[in-house]
């Protein structure tokens, strides 16, 4: 048994099954389908027939082209035994079945009704390159929002730098050179104008 180059989701599944020489009869060949992913595909034992006098046969598994978002998922064919026949070498043979469909959008971030929560997420970086502190905002503030942070090295705490996160915007990225420096770094942040309700620190690790 052989099969054709796998396609999307509502692609036929074709797998051709041959006999080692021309049949004297009609030949009738049993199939076990099995399949992954939710396509539709009709799984269990079908029969085919080699006609009298051929060599081949071919056995078509259909898929649904649905329209939703899945992993991508395959079909098997494989023979079974049965009358008038012994199994060859290649006795099973998977089709590969790709999702067509994008994925769901995602949720929109709501607009801000009082003010917003600010976080800082922890940064890693190698030696040498730059760490980046993401600051993200619960909601899509209706006004700036004016981060006021420091990073501190060895328990010392660098000069007060502003960051501005514009209306409508919800978030905003820190880069933090590590050029020369082979410790820890730790990113306050220390004063908010337009937000409140904060996470005030988060913490860097280095690696060489």
């Amino acid at each position: 048994i052989t099969a054709a180059a796998g396609g999307t989701e509502g692609t036929d599944a074709v797998f051709t099954i041959t006999a080692s020489a021309p049949t004297t009869a009609d030949l009738d060949i049993t199939v076990d389908i099995a399949s992954t992913g939710d396509w539709g595909a009709t799984a269990g034992t079908q029969t085919v027939t080699i006609p009298s006098g051929a060599t081949e046969t071919t056995l078509t598994v259909a898929t649904v082209d649905d329209g939703a978002d899945e992993p991508d998922g395959s079909i098997t064919a494989t023979l079974t035994a049965g009358s008038g026949y012994t199994i060859g070498q290649h006795a099973s043979q998977t089709a590969q079945i790709a999702d067509d469909d994008d994925p769901p959008p995602e949720p929109a971030i709501p607009d801000c009704a009082g003010q917003p929560r600010v976080t800082v997420a922890d940064a890693n970086a190698q030696q040498g390159q730059d760490l980046q502190f993401e600051i993200s905002l619960s909601c899509r503030s209706t006004g700036d929002v004016t981060v006021y942070y420091a990073v501190a090295h060895d328990h010392d705490l660098g000069s007060v730098i502003t960051i501005t996160i514009e209306s409508g915007e919800t978030g905003a990225t820190v880069s933090v050179p590590t050029a020369g420096i082979d410790a820890d770094i730790e990113f306050h942040i220390v004063y908010l104008i337009g937000a409140a309700n904060y996470t005030a620190q988060a913490k860097a690790t280095i690696t060489s």
